[in-house]
């Protein structure tokens, strides 16, 4: 899962690069197991902060593929720590759906 702040997709940049820039971007687009899709889905995260400390948070995710998400936290997780992922079921008095999953990555927003 990635634990950062927004930032373009890599195939929205590609008409701003040189030529070569592009032959990258587009070996990199390649690369990707699924797609990526700007949706919002509200997410409870739980886990451990870098400094030890628990918390639980409500936010929602930025971007999501097949494989994980994109979500902006105000925690900091260090790289390779789990957290839960907990998706609120649609229908009221139904369990949220959980799962755990893997910090890949942290960006700092930079203002």
């Amino acid at each position: 899962m990635q634990n950062e702040e927004a930032s373009p997709n890599l195939a929205d940049e590609t008409p701003h690069m040189s030529s070569d820039s592009a032959v990258n971007a587009n070996m990199e687009l390649r690369k990707r197991r699924s797609t990526r899709i700007v949706q919002a889905v509200p997410l409870v995260i739980t886990g451990v902060d870098a400094l030890g400390r628990p918390f639980a948070e409500r936010t929602s995710t930025l971007i999501i593929n097949c494989h994980g998400c994109r979500y902006q936290s105000k925690h900091y997780v260090l790289k390779n720590m789990w957290v839960t992922l907990e998706v609120p079921h649609p229908d009221p008095g139904k369990s949220p759906l959980s799962e755990c999953a893997r910090i890949i990555a942290q960006t700092n927003a930079h203002c």
